[in-house]
């Protein structure tokens, strides 16, 4: 994980070591995002090379950027193809919802 499109993996991760449980509670989770100071996730390159890169690592959850335009959202859903369960993300609270994270820790 490198560059500013790994702010959400990195910030999931951070949450996922300080916490009890498994983030992921054994799915195999891929994520992009950059991250700002106020936890808003922002837009990032080559969506659809990511979404097609977690599909053949196994991935079964794509979480990405709520802000990314329509075109590319439809691009990664071409190539998701139901193998991929797609969720948009607009902060770091909404990804955490989407992993099922009650906020202390719990799953």
């Amino acid at each position: 994980m490198i560059g500013p499109s790994a702010g959400l993996a990195w910030t999931l991760g951070i949450v996922d070591r300080l916490t009890p449980g498994d983030l992921t509670d054994g799915r195999r989770v891929a994520v992009t995002g950059t991250i700002d100071s106020a936890g808003n996730v922002g837009p990032i390159g080559g969506i659809a090379q990511k979404a097609e890169g977690a599909k053949q690592a196994g991935a079964t959850v794509f979480l990405y950027p709520a802000a990314t335009p329509k075109a590319e959202v439809a691009r990664v859903r071409r190539i998701a193809n139901g193998d991929l369960d797609l969720h948009p993300v607009a902060t770091v609270d909404d990804a955490l919802e989407v992993l099922g994270f009650d906020g202390a820790g719990q799953r």
